[in-house]
């Protein structure tokens, strides 16, 4: 039962990422509103430490995603059936924890990447020195996917001060500072 489950979550989070992956290329710049004049930042990087997350409203009605909350580079999006906290990377990588009625799943996307759809690969991570390891499935040449995502992990990586991950020859380090900010703004909005 529990791998019939585990392949629910894991074929729903496949097709969640890809639809959440079309609602990332959609997220606006803003402008400054501290740091260099003319300067453009995107998820608010330029804004003072400890600024108030900024609600936002959907920028294309027919994608069924709204931002909820941006701060730093970190998002926040929902479609009523899902949640998805985004994290967007200078390069264009993307890290995501998506939140189903099913459970937590994670999702990288690395434009560099050219996996082959289906490809399993062993997911290390390290957070604060407490080690987790588990399996994610290439969705895409350029997506993973990490599906059956523990409470515990989640509530370790909120309150994490460094997180790395080592997936599919890649080696991605987080500092999630501004994630629990941008969850609990999200909550209440």
């Amino acid at each position: 039962m529990k791998n019939v489950i585990a392949n629910r979550l894991s074929n729903l989070l496949t097709t969640v990422a890809v639809a959440a992956g079309l609602a990332f290329v959609g997220l606006p710049a803003v402008t400054a509103q501290a740091g260099d004049a003319g300067q453009t930042c995107y998820f608010g990087e330029c804004l003072p430490r400890g600024s108030a997350p900024v609600v936002a409203k959907a920028e294309r009605p027919d994608d069924g995603f709204r931002v909820l909350v941006k701060q730093g580079s970190w998002s926040v999006l929902s479609n009523g059936q899902m949640i998805i906290v985004n994290k967007q990377f200078d390069d264009g990588a993307k890290f995501a924890i998506i939140r189903t009625k099913d459970g937590y799943g994670l999702a990288f996307v690395d434009p560099n990447w050219n996996l082959r759809e289906g490809q399993i690969f062993k997911v290390s991570v390290d957070i604060d020195g407490k080690t987790f390891t588990g399996q994610g499935k290439a969705a895409s040449s350029t997506m993973m996917i990490v599906a059956d995502i523990r409470d515990q992990f989640i509530s370790d990586f909120a309150n994490a001060e460094l997180v790395k991950f080592d997936i599919a020859g890649s080696k991605w380090t987080i500092v999630p500072a501004n994630a629990a900010a941008v969850i609990k703004a999200a909550a209440n909005s």
